[in-house]
């Protein structure tokens, strides 16, 4: 009998919300670079693609909290740059 690659039975469940759990990180990191890269052109003076980078960031969080402190941050960072 094959077991597919999650298995079945407790060690299944752990690996899916293992699985789960690492795409959810990697979402999360994502988003939180898509700023970096943002920033990253604004100090090379490249400010078209700095306000694309942090389009994207704005874009990757717009159904988050306004209160979130790094959203702000990124708001207060892309409105320098218009």
């Amino acid at each position: 009998m094959r077991i597919g690659i999650l298995g079945s039975g407790l060690m299944g469940r752990h690996a899916r919300y293992n699985l789960r759990a690492s795409w959810t990180w990697s979402r999360v990191q994502l988003r939180a670079e898509q700023r970096q890269i943002g920033r990253a052109y604004a100090m090379q003076a490249n400010a078209t693609k700095a306000r694309a980078a942090y389009q994207d960031f704005l874009t990757l969080w717009k159904d988050a909290d306004p209160d979130v402190p790094v959203l702000k941050q990124a708001q207060a960072e892309y409105a320098k740059l218009q």
